[in-house]
């Protein structure tokens, strides 16, 4: 992308990422991180940036990952101290990218992690899905 698309105290950061098949220039999107734990040994997943403008999207030149599905490459808006973060998440794990609307700019103040433990023991699961039913009711 032109450096014209990059915002003032903006910068461009090419991330390779599963998830993002679908992922257009101008998309909002969240970042997510797998990580291992080096001293428990416990898989995690975090939220690693949110609502955040690609600049770019495009299939990774000869990278092949099976068991992460379809990888693509994509050219993020990031300031910054979130670049360093998102670089050191990407050395230290595996990256997913979900997609968001345009409009939705909230973000989340306080971010859990999630692993085994969060979805075998399903408290938070439930916690979220009363927040989804009161965002978007069930429709019949």
């Amino acid at each position: 992308p032109s450096t014209d698309a990059i915002s003032k105290k903006g910068r461009s950061l090419e991330l390779t990422v599963a998830g993002g098949e679908f992922v257009n220039r101008n998309d909002h999107v969240d970042l997510l991180g797998v990580f291992t734990d080096p001293q428990t040994r416990e898989v995690t997943s975090v939220t690693i940036l949110q609502n955040t403008v690609v600049l770019g999207a495009a299939p990774p030149p000869d990278l092949q990952d099976d068991q992460a599905g379809p990888l693509t490459h994509l050219t993020l808006l990031v300031l910054p101290e979130e670049g360093e973060i998102a670089t050191f998440a990407q050395a230290h794990g595996r990256l997913y990218v979900t997609r968001r609307n345009r409009e939705d700019l909230d973000i989340q103040e306080e971010r859990g992690r999630t692993s085994l433990m969060t979805i075998l023991g399903g408290e938070r699961l439930n916690v979220l899905l009363k927040k989804r039913y009161a965002t978007h009711p069930p429709t019949r």
